[in-house]
């Protein structure tokens, strides 16, 4: 069924088929009509609702706000909705991203902007990137740091902070664009990003539909797989300067590979022959971005990271800091956890040491009568994540010791050998 909403308007669009009767209405029915529309009425009481709002914008183009409504939800509104955007054009391309219900206004707001722009196709190219390292490291330096470790040069600005949660992948890419370009004036530029990232999720969409390797809803959830990323890397023609590595060892066995890409790369950005090149690191369930920059009168490197959820990282050197990183990570997630429980309904009026059972022990998640894996609940047990916060932050130490010493991986014909300072 569906139930559509437009400016003060509902609709209810009938769940279920109704039987043709047979014949002339008999105003007397008999018990075996009675029993077949009883039977029609429970069945589409316990079957799906499509929820939809729509809202048609000055240029035609329809905005559609979509949720469904099914006997397996435990709470309204549902964490995840369905946003399309439709042209006027018939055949024009339709634009979908599922987004949380607890989104702000305005963030849906640079969604829509963005869908709008690229169904108009008013999106414009990016400039030229800079032609050598000094004028990228120029405009790098312009920058504001998060943070930075000057001993090992390696620094971390500010980034457009994630706000959808599966969209980290999009964000990496994102990032290591404008650094490699050096466009710092739209290093933050929310509405830049959603169009980029709406128009991948839509290649990507008619790329895995078209090749059979995977469904549309894959991607336009907002989650790009290490196999997405390849792909989009191929589409845009970064795949010759911008490596992905699913984890350290991978990075590490590219680096080693004689004559790969990513070992050419780095090469020329360490012969001081091409100013820069990137890396989409993934650790755990996050995608983080690196640029490494040349600078030929130093004969040394720059290495700039970059972190969706803009926490701290140019710092880890050693266990004792990843241990540091995740128990202030930790705290933070606590008290976020214990706010969002705090405005459900159903924990609102709850005891305090049951919302702080919760907080520390986790909300069981079921499903067709199984319990999750704790790691996927929407509020795990902080014993699991500091598990996973681990494992991510030593993946990122391995990833950040390996690139700040690339003389190891680019043979020893280069005209310098890198020095720290």
């Amino acid at each position: 069924g569906r139930l559509v909403w437009g400016c003060a308007m509902a609709v209810l669009v009938a769940s279920q088929p109704q039987r043709k009767p047979q014949g002339l209405l008999n105003p007397q029915l008999g018990p075996s009509e009675s029993s077949a529309a009883a039977e029609d009425i429970i069945a589409a009481l316990h079957a799906p609702v499509l929820l939809e709002w729509r809202r048609r914008l000055p240029d035609g183009t329809e905005v559609v706000l979509s949720a469904e409504l099914s006997k397996e939800m435990t709470a309204w509104p549902p964490k995840t909705l369905q946003l399309r955007i439709l042209p006027e054009l018939a055949g024009g391309e339709i634009l979908s991203l599922s987004v949380a219900s607890a989104a702000s206004a305005e963030q849906v707001a640079e969604v829509i902007s963005a869908g709008v722009s690229l169904a108009n196709g008013t999106v414009q190219e990016p400039a030229a990137a800079p032609k050598s390292a000094r004028s990228l490291l120029q405009s790098l330096e312009r920058l504001t740091l998060l943070d930075s470790d000057p001993e090992r040069s390696v620094f971390q600005p500010n980034c457009l902070k994630q706000w959808h949660h599966g969209t980290c992948g999009h964000h990496a890419l994102f990032n290591v664009q404008q650094l490699l370009l050096g466009h710092v004036d739209s290093f933050q530029d929310e509405g830049l990003f959603w169009r980029r990232t709406l128009r991948r999720i839509a290649l990507l969409a008619a790329h895995g539909e078209d090749s059979g390797r995977w469904p549309r809803s894959r991607v336009t959830g907002g989650v790009a797989d290490e196999v997405h990323l390849r792909q989009a890397l191929e589409e845009e023609s970064l795949s010759h300067i911008v490596a992905l590595a699913a984890s350290p060892q991978g990075l590490r066995e590219q680096l080693q590979e004689a004559g790969s890409s990513v070992q050419q790369a780095v090469a020329a950005v360490l012969a001081g022959s091409m100013p820069a090149c990137g890396f989409l690191l993934g650790a755990t369930n996050h995608w983080y971005a690196a640029v490494v920059v040349a600078m030929p009168e130093r004969g040394t490197t720059q290495l700039w990271l970059c972190d969706s959820h803009n926490e701290s990282l140019a710092q880890l050197r050693s266990t004792e800091d990843v241990q540091r990183m995740v128990t202030s990570r930790l705290e933070k997630r606590q008290g976020h956890a214990r706010a969002e429980l705090l405005r459900h309904p159903e924990w609102e009026h709850r005891l305090d040491q049951h919302v702080e059972h919760a907080v520390y022990h986790g909300v069981e998640e079921w499903w067709r009568g199984k319990l999750k894996a704790s790691s996927f609940w929407r509020y795990p047990p902080q014993e699991v994540q500091r598990i996973l916060l681990t494992e991510e932050l030593e993946e990122m130490r391995a990833y950040v010791e390996m690139l700040t010493s690339l003389q190891q991986f680019a043979g020893s014909e280069l005209p310098y050998k890198r020095a720290h300072h």
